[in-house]
């Protein structure tokens, strides 16, 4: 298929959602059933994220889906669920060709002191990234996550907050390690003005690799030494809620330990960031900030110490149209002497005609500086999407 009937297609489909979309189907007085119909055309210049032998493509995304939502907002319980399938076909390298499900189930619950909420979700990936890079392939890996967090009031000025994060990666190529991660967050808050709580919080999290029965080398200079897992160690203090003028958010700062669970493999600390804030500059226009410290692993189990900054933001440029924008700068010390620099851009501007139709055009650029050649790589992408809903 041609580029040019590509692009007249998806012109035809887009102009019939506009103008045929309609509302969801009610199951009942607070329940819903929306149908969704997604569609992309992208061209991207190197497909595989490769250092010397970019191969560029053209690709297109069919996307059928459903909505599914028990009991509308405001109401004290809701539950959503989205079921959404990618088929995805490339114009040269047809052998890439792929269905992806993708699929999320979120809930929340409220009571007058308490509030849960829940969720739990799969899906299909396949792409390549700094992390997981295979030459002249994509790294397909399946990803479940899960979650359930909640807060109780203890006072009329204080609360205890806890939950369980879950994230569990399979892939399929072998040389990759399959990885399980479990965290347990418990913050404890109290008002130091009606606007602002400040928090001293814990938390712990357990990371394990299945490489297939073999265990993993911890460190390349010193083959002696394995690992299965790492556990990490989390203290921490912080503020939540009107950090400036017109600004909310949540800071945490504090100690992270890691521990290797290994003999003679030294434990590891780190000044841990974590720092969320969005600042609501006009009513048409909102500016979001993220910096965050932590520990990290790749996908052959090596321990990273990662550093990222995000900023990003969108206003409305007419009635029904809107620019949005975002960067992000990252900074990744492997163990073993490793260092990437990452950046990663989007520009881009969305139409919506309608609360059940969308249009997006956007430029994505991802570059990986790495003294890793493999690793070292440029990435330019161009997308036009569009999503229904009835």
């Amino acid at each position: 298929m041609s580029l040019r009937t590509i692009l007249l297609t998806l012109v035809g489909f887009l102009s019939l959602t506009i103008c045929s979309a309609e509302g969801p189907v009610m199951l009942g007085e607070n329940s819903s059933l929306n149908m969704t119909i997604g569609g992309a055309i992208q061209y991207n210049d190197n497909v595989f994220l490769d250092s010397v032998d970019k191969e560029s493509d053209t690709i297109l995304v069919f996307s059928p889906g459903l909505e599914l939502n028990f009991g509308q907002e405001p109401s004290n319980a809701h539950v959503k669920l989205v079921y959404v399938h990618d088929f995805i076909s490339y114009s040269d390298n047809t052998r890439l060709n792929r269905d992806n499900p993708d699929i999320k189930l979120d809930g929340l619950l409220k009571s007058v002191k308490s509030n849960v909420d829940f969720g739990v979700s799969y899906k299909e990936n396949s792409q390549n990234d700094a992390n997981n890079n295979l030459t002249g392939d994509l790294a397909t890996r399946n990803i479940l996550t899960a979650h359930v967090n909640g807060e109780w009031s203890m006072s009329a000025k204080s609360s205890l907050a806890g939950g369980y994060n879950l994230e569990d990666v399979q892939y399929d190529d072998a040389r990759f390690y399959d990885r399980e991660s479990y965290s347990i967050p418990i913050n404890y808050y109290w008002a130091v003005t009606p606007k602002l709580d400040a928090s001293v919080g814990y938390r712990y999290r357990n990371t394990s690799y299945d490489p297939d029965g073999v265990r993993i080398r911890q460190n390349p200079q010193a083959p002696d030494l394995y690992r299965s897992d790492t556990d990490d160690q989390f203290f921490n203090v912080g503020v939540r809620g009107a950090i400036g003028a017109k600004t909310t958010g949540e800071i945490r700062v504090g100690i992270q330990e890691r521990d290797f669970n290994t003999p003679g493999v030294e434990d590891e600390d780190l000044l841990s960031v974590d720092a969320r804030a969005v600042w609501q500059a006009t009513e048409k226009s909102n500016l979001s900030v993220l910096f965050s410290r932590d520990f990290n692993a790749d996908s052959f189990g090596t321990s990273i110490e990662s550093s990222d900054f995000q900023v990003g933001g969108s206003t409305a440029l007419q009635e029904n149209l809107t620019g949005f924008a975002n960067i992000r700068f990252s900074k990744d010390d492997y163990q073993g002497g490793r260092s990437d620099d990452g950046l990663y851009g989007q520009v881009g501007v969305s139409f919506s005609p309608s609360s059940n139709t969308a249009v997006s055009v956007a430029y994505v650029i991802y570059n990986n500086n790495s003294d890793f050649i493999p690793a070292d790589f440029d990435n330019n992408v161009f997308n036009i999407s569009g999503t229904l809903r009835f």
